[in-house]
């Protein structure tokens, strides 16, 4: 009598689980134990998040202040920052831009991935995780009449998959003169 009841357990069970694996989540299982039908109902609720956190985004840049040369003279500029998100992930590539106040250099910095071979690379940036170093080439010349020099803006504007979007920037200023300050660095979202 106790093999009886125990091989009837099994039959419950092997019925259940193939309505669940035949049938799966929201779909209906008919099992017989005895003259009684059970209906099981294995509906699944699926949990939804939607993510409306930009990506977090910096960049720095050095030097920030450049004094005025001769021109078509051009200098390194380095940059480096941090982009990650931690709900549906990024959109590669990101990119980097270099904005030039006079329009003569704006341009878009292509990206190098660490550990693809290649050798040498001129201008770009490289990504190692959520980091990124790089550099980029700008002319150190200002007009004169340009009282507040010539302004460059590194640019990094970076996406996650749900569509939020973060920009961050940097500026290098070209000075007639060694006063000045720190143009400092920026970080807002769309």
């Amino acid at each position: 009598m106790k093999l009886e009841g125990l091989a009837r357990i099994f039959s419950l069970v092997g019925v259940l689980v193939f309505g669940y694996l035949f049938f799966g989540p929201g779909s209906y299982a008919l099992a017989w134990l005895q003259d009684t039908a059970i209906v099981r109902d294995f509906a699944v609720t699926p949990e939804i998040s939607i993510d409306t956190t930009p990506p977090n985004v910096t960049v720095t840049v050095s030097p920030t202040d450049l004094l005025k040369g001769r021109k078509g003279v051009l200098v390194q500029v380095f940059f480096s920052g941090k982009v990650n998100d931690y709900g549906s992930g990024l959109v590669w590539p990101s990119t980097v831009e270099l904005i030039d106040e006079y329009g003569e250099m704006s341009k878009v910095i292509p990206a190098v991935f660490i550990g693809i071979p290649g050798g040498v690379w001129h201008e770009g940036w490289d990504i190692s995780g959520p980091a990124y170093t790089g550099f980029v080439m700008v002319e150190v010349w200002a007009e004169g009449r340009d009282v507040d020099g010539r302004t460059y803006t590194i640019r990094h504007t970076a996406s996650d998959l749900a569509g939020n979007r973060t920009v961050a920037e940097a500026k290098v200023t070209v000075r007639h003169d060694s006063a000045g300050g720190s143009a400092g660095t920026s970080s807002y979202s769309r």
